[in-house]
């Protein structure tokens, strides 16, 4: 921290600065191609080789996620050092970014100039809450947070990923409304949709934006409800009248 205010003094803070950014751009772009390729092996060959591709997008975002949270840690530390730098010249130097925001800049930029790790963040990302929903395999809420964490924090989070995860959405429960409002007795099938909301809304509490809540349940909504309204009115409101079922048909209204 002194040298670095004795160098701001001596008026060496741009130099200072400019081989800072350098250093970190060439530090950060370094880490995304490493995401680029293999996954370390951490078992025997007979365990890699019966490694499922599920079990390998969590491998890869948990590398995903020890990037960030080194990302965060690391210019958590140079800001310190840095401290006085930041806010002197870099303060009254408009043109230049906070260190943070150069940090979080300098890896957005190298993460969108690598598609192919985006791409395998953002398919990855969907093929687990696409497990979840099936209930084949829980997802890692602490390591979903941090890599959706990542993505909002770059500000990429609604192009790269709330798109593709809503089509999704859409699709996952269009197809489980046609085939469940045809098989499951009415009662059964509203407490189905109470629970895949209440499930839904509680991964937007665990690792999903906020803003993604309200789109998110209209997705629920549609396709779960308003698609099958009729069929399940004609197929359930008799009985649950003639049964006095309150509760189930509080439920339907």
């Amino acid at each position: 921290y002194r040298l670095v205010e004795s160098l701001c003094i001596h008026n060496k803070a741009k130099d200072l600065y400019d081989i800072l950014h350098g250093l970190c751009k060439a530090h950060i772009e370094s880490n995304i191609r490493s995401l680029a390729g293999p996954a370390p092996v951490t078992g025997g060959k007979a365990e890699a080789g019966a490694a499922t591709a599920m079990k390998e997008n969590e491998m890869f975002l948990l590398r995903v996620q020890m990037l960030w949270e080194d990302h965060c840690k690391h210019m958590s530390i140079i800001q310190k050092i840095f401290l006085y730098m930041d806010r002197t010249y870099v303060l009254k130097t408009p043109s230049l970014m906070s260190l943070w925001v150069m940090g979080l800049a300098l890896l957005r930029e190298s993460l969108m100039a690598t598609p192919k790790v985006l791409d395998h963040i953002v398919r990855s990302a969907l093929d687990v809450i696409q497990f979840d929903r099936l209930r084949e395999r829980k997802a890692d809420k602490a390591v979903m947070s941090s890599v959706l964490t990542l993505l909002i924090e770059l500000e990429i989070y609604p192009i790269c990923f709330e798109g593709s995860f809503l089509d999704a959405t859409h699709e996952f429960y269009r197809e489980e409304g046609k085939r469940l409002a045809q098989s499951m007795e009415v009662p059964k099938y509203l407490e189905h949709i109470e629970t895949r909301l209440r499930e839904e809304k509680i991964r937007v509490n665990d690792y999903l934006a906020d803003h993604t809540r309200r789109p998110l349940v209209e997705a629920v909504d549609q396709t779960l409800i308003a698609s099958h309204v009729e069929l399940l009115v004609n197929r359930g409101v008799n009985d649950l009248l003639s049964q006095n079922k309150t509760e189930d048909l509080k439920r339907m209204y």
